[in-house]
């Protein structure tokens, strides 16, 4: 392997462990507010698995390298392991914003676009999943519940669709009505069903 070739694979791992390490900590910083709901899950084992199978062929290189009598490794392993650490960092930080216990969770399911899944957790704050087909976000606040309000603690808890649903929710029995129409009251058809937490976990 010439010089020029050892040095475009350089560049070439070096730039995309350091775009996974920068990622990782820029999504860390928004973990509170939002997060791709695939970034969620499929992104980071992708990402984990990348970053390990190019660690281990980088060693493999680095090794055949030392056996050839080589004086410098192919490239430096210390920006592939920044990734790993990053992203292992996120996913149980991840793990720990919603390690509270329920309280309640409800969902509202449309066929393609505009399905809502919400859970409220004991330490007073919750997390909102707003997703279609193919894509969705997944937003985190706190809340307070007086009588039979749930108050958000976003003006705009969906971001992406500010008129989707309001920061003041009502409870009716066993729905909760979360969109105004044009007149201020609420729409009884964008309502999501309450499921206690053992009840979801049955279904």
């Amino acid at each position: 392997m010439n010089d020029i070739t050892r040095n475009i694979i350089r560049c070439i791992l070096f730039a995309f462990s350091l775009l996974i390490a920068l990622a990782a900590c820029l999504l860390t910083f928004s973990l509170d507010r939002m997060l791709p709901l695939f970034l969620n899950s499929v992104f980071f084992v992708f990402a984990v698995i990348v970053l390990v199978l190019l660690l281990i062929t980088v060693l493999i290189l680095n090794l055949i390298l030392k056996c050839q009598g080589a004086k410098k490794r192919l490239f430096p392993l210390y920006p592939l392991f920044a990734g790993v650490l990053g992203i292992a960092g996120i996913i149980i930080y991840q793990n720990t914003l919603d390690s509270s216990p329920l309280v309640m969770s409800a969902k509202h399911y449309e066929d393609i676009a505009g399905n809502v899944y919400m859970e409220f957790g004991e330490d007073g704050r919750y997390r909102l999943d707003y997703y279609g087909f193919l894509d969705g976000m997944r937003y985190r606040g706190k809340y307070t519940i007086a009588g039979d309000t749930i108050f958000l603690s976003e003006d705009t808890p969906i971001a992406e669709n500010k008129e989707y649903m309001t920061n003041k929710l009502l409870i009716e029995e066993d729905y909760i009505y979360f969109q105004l129409d044009s007149v201020g009251n609420y729409d009884k058809y964008f309502k999501m069903h309450i499921y206690k937490p053992l009840e979801y976990e049955s279904n």
